[in-house]
């Protein structure tokens, strides 16, 4: 153990803190155009995986090798600019065989080229099509697809549409203004950027107001909000917009799990650490 952490977890927090450094400074730049064909990582999978089209982008499928009890539903992150990485592929992987859970983890489109307005008939129809398969659906997501869950789940309320069984936030990010004190936090922070996010947010929400809740679920309504799961670490920024958020389902009187985890960074559960590991037991745990 390092600092009452793992030292995997420090070293990689080392290491993320560099490159950090590194690009401080730099303009961003985000690609536009059609990106070269995806292919799945070549790496030993404990679940049956295949990577299908659907709509006009891929979905790739975990399945476990027994009947599934569930689904699960995995937006990934990437701050809406990146596509789903090994880091993503592994998490659904040792979901889909530890959980006897099937995924589904979609491609949507990335911005500068596409917005939200794309992803929710695109997730809507994914989501609806499992629904309609009769097994239990569990939405989940990390950072901006943590964000995204949280607003769709929003958005099939307001649409009085059927709701997940129940949704897992892996840092989530809520507010794409960034409006509150991260002071505290920023130092402490080897990832993440306020102004770089809120610029990154503006190219998601396009046209969009920023404090709308298809782009910020922290102004959404709540009053019917599923039974989620929520992670955050105390050496991420967003974990400041999520204590708000965790406040507000407590005041709506929504069941509620949140686990801060102490010297850990954003989205810590799809690190290769021991700290991952025991995120993922108390998803398993929880999703049963």
């Amino acid at each position: 153990m390092k600092e009452g952490r793992s030292g995997a977890a420090f070293i990689i927090e080392k290491a993320l803190m560099i490159k950090k450094k590194h690009k401080s400074g730099e303009e961003g730049t985000f690609k536009s155009g059609d990106a070269q064909p995806y292919t799945l990582p070549r790496m030993v999978y404990k679940s049956k995986v295949a990577l299908e089209d659907y709509e006009d982008c891929k979905v790739i499928r975990f399945s476990p090798n027994q009947e599934a009890v569930k689904t699960v539903i995995y937006v990934h992150g990437g701050a809406y600019v990146s596509e789903i990485t090994q880091f993503h592929v592994h998490f659904c992987d040792m979901l889909a065989a530890l959980g006897n859970v099937n995924v589904v983890a979609p491609h949507y489109g990335l911005a500068p080229d596409h917005t939200w307005e794309e992803a929710y008939p695109l997730i809507t129809s994914l989501y609806l099509e499992e629904v309609e398969k009769g097994k239990p659906v569990v939405m989940m997501g990390d950072s901006a697809g943590g964000g995204f869950v949280t607003t769709f789940s929003e958005f099939l309320a307001d649409q009085k549409l059927p709701l997940p069984e129940k949704v897992c936030l892996i840092s989530p990010w809520l507010d794409i203004t960034m409006p509150l004190d991260y002071s505290e936090i920023i130092d402490n922070d080897p990832m993440l950027d306020v102004e770089e996010l809120r610029k990154l947010g503006a190219l998601w929400a396009g046209d969009l107001d920023h404090m709308d809740y298809k782009v910020s679920p922290t102004y959404g309504d709540v009053a019917e909000f599923p039974p989620s799961l929520i992670f955050a670490g105390t050496h991420e920024i967003f974990k400041v917009d999520i204590m708000e958020f965790y406040k507000k389902l407590q005041d709506a009187g929504r069941e509620i799990q949140l686990v801060i985890a102490e010297k850990m960074d954003h989205v810590y559960p799809l690190y290769p650490i021991p700290e991952a590991k025991q995120a993922m037991n108390t998803i398993l745990d929880w999703i049963k």
